[in-house]
């Protein structure tokens, strides 16, 4: 049951464009295998193709690795979604 005064928050959330933070999980790109990952819930530990990296937590805790030498690009990290620029 929808209580008036929440459907007032939903409102005013939309208005103000508040960020969603109901997967805040990492995106993580292994530069190895090419592979984007993401852990959706808690104690979902999940590893690209290769097994170059992992990452576990989904939206209640956050933790990532890599092998030694591995490398990798951060594409979300906690509800913030960064934007690539044009030139470097």
């Amino acid at each position: 049951m929808v209580v008036l005064k929440d459907l007032a928050i939903f409102q005013l959330k939309m208005e103000m464009k508040m960020p969603d933070y109901s997967r805040a999980g990492e995106i993580l790109k292994c530069s190895e295998c090419n592979e984007e990952i993401q852990s959706t819930h808690r104690h979902d530990y999940v590893t690209c193709t290769c097994g170059a990296i992992f990452t576990d937590g989904g939206d209640d805790y956050a933790r990532y690795g890599w092998n030694p030498g591995s490398k990798f690009e951060i594409l979300k990290e906690f509800g913030v979604q960064y934007e690539k620029p044009d030139e470097l």
